[in-house]
């Protein structure tokens, strides 16, 4: 009987096992890189990537860099045809912001396999990224600190 158990408890955690691998397949992330700091901080474009900013126009919360094989799928990223002038100009102006005790840095946004499928910009570490079909990707945008979110006073 204890070798039934045992092979019944086998059966049951390789289910679970394929069933969360099921769920997380399409599922990418973030990996910190400190080449990828380096292109931003030096302001290089990269010509086979499109670039989105998430924020303010003036002061981003993030900027991405999505290979131009992928097709990014949000409404909450917009799209820029990105200089090296305009780059500096947010990075300065992220490198000024004191709502946080660290500076941005870069990561590189992964695929399901980990094959690099784009470049973050962010003092946010972490993401959702997705895949979908037809090299469609979403990458979530970062959270906002307290400090930037405006309450609605219910009083009036």
């Amino acid at each position: 009987m204890s070798k039934i158990y045992i092979i019944g408890a086998g059966i049951l955690m390789l289910i679970v096992q394929t069933a969360f691998l099921g769920c997380t397949a399409n599922y990418g992330s973030l990996r910190g890189s400190r080449d990828v700091t380096h292109v931003f901080e030096t302001y290089k474009i990269l010509v086979d990537y499109r670039y989105y900013y998430s924020g303010a126009d003036t002061e981003p919360d993030a900027i991405i860099g999505i290979d131009r094989h992928y097709q990014l799928s949000s409404k909450l990223w917009k799209e820029v045809a990105l200089t090296s002038t305009q780059l500096k100009n947010w990075i300065d102006r992220m490198n000024q912001t004191y709502d946080f005790p660290v500076s941005p840095f870069g990561s590189s946004i992964l695929d399901a396999a980990g094959k690099q499928i784009g470049i973050w910009y962010s003092v946010w570490d972490t993401t959702i990224v997705k895949m979908e079909k037809d090299n469609q990707i979403v990458v979530h945008t970062p959270d906002l600190p307290l400090q930037k979110i405006k309450f609605i006073d219910s009083s009036d």
